[in-house]
């Protein structure tokens, strides 16, 4: 390979970023071509805007199929598949269940004041005895295959080869702004929506960096949507749920009520997020994401 080809194709840490983002892309396209026939058999995880607990299949496959196209690219990287953000040996450990916390203690603050300002009520039980404990485990398991998949998918492999290439904040604008340009499509969403799904993203692009993994994210993401969805039964992202457990009124200015959207939706949802980033930093006010394996031996940690 000549000099000009090679500055092209690899620097000073190897493969240059964008081509490792394209083969990492690459991958996973054809593993879900290769998987279509399988996958179209998956039963729908959506019914309308009611989300049916047949979604955490689909979560999960797509788990699978980013993590294995990870794997791929840490072999030929020479990387430890632990650096891309979730090192199992800390797998629902302290930082999962901190951000478990956070996600059940801030959509129970927004409900709370949205209960107090009068646009927000419970007005029944919906699901009750074992259906209601089934629900609840079930849209449980639904939800952390859920928060490992989105989390992992846009602050896992991506964000850690972005980073690399444009330097973490860079890298954690372009993650955020695509979290929030895919949720454009889903129903129910309104323009607030979107600055809201974008200012969760870039939240957890801060715990990643100040706890150095996607630990603390995964536990927040699966119990806010948890709480949302089934536990309080309002809408997520625009969406409601097969059995939750109370049947609600979220009536007001949408604003303050998100409207169809759902709480995350509130400008609330925003004083949250802030709130939020800043007992983040006060926690954990060294930052802790690596882009080089600094740990030995490396295997260990995958």
């Amino acid at each position: 390979m000549n000099r000009f080809l090679r500055w092209i194709f690899v620097g000073s840490g190897g493969i240059r970023s964008g081509w490792r983002l394209l083969i990492y892309a690459t991958i996973i396209a054809v593993i879900y071509e290769v998987a279509t026939p399988v996958i179209r058999y998956l039963p729908a995880g959506m019914d309308g805007s009611t989300l049916r607990p047949w979604l955490g299949l689909s979560d999960m496959t797509g788990l699978v199929i980013v993590l294995f196209a990870a794997w791929l690219m840490s072999r030929i990287e020479h990387r430890p598949l632990f650096i891309y953000g979730l090192p199992f040996r800390e797998a629902f450990r302290g930082k999962f269940w901190i951000g478990f916390l956070f996600g059940i203690v801030a959509i129970t603050a927004i409900l709370l004041c949205l209960h107090a300002a009068g646009v927000y009520r419970i007005n029944a039980v919906a699901t009750t005895g074992i259906d209601a404990l089934e629900a609840a485990v079930l849209w449980g398991l639904i939800f952390v295959c859920a928060g490992l998949f989105e989390e992992f998918t846009f602050r896992g492999y991506v964000q850690f080869t972005l980073t690399t290439g444009t330097g973490f904040w860079i890298a954690s604008a372009i993650t955020s702004l695509l979290f929030g340009f895919l949720h454009i499509g889903n129903h129910g969403e309104n323009a607030l929506g979107i600055i809201s799904v974008v200012c969760f993203a870039l939240f957890h692009c801060v715990t990643l960096r100040q706890t150095g993994n996607l630990w603390m994210s995964v536990g927040f993401h699966a119990t806010w949507d948890w709480s949302e969805s089934f536990l309080y039964g309002v809408p997520d992202s625009g969406t409601t749920t097969w059995h939750p457990l109370f049947t609600t009124t979220l009536k007001g200015p949408v604003w303050l009520t998100g409207g169809n959207d759902g709480p995350e939706a509130s400008v609330l949802a925003l004083l949250a997020v802030l709130i939020m980033t800043l007992l983040v930093l006060r926690l954990y006010p060294t930052p802790q994401y690596r882009t080089k394996a600094e740990f030995a031996p490396m295997a260990s940690r995958s």
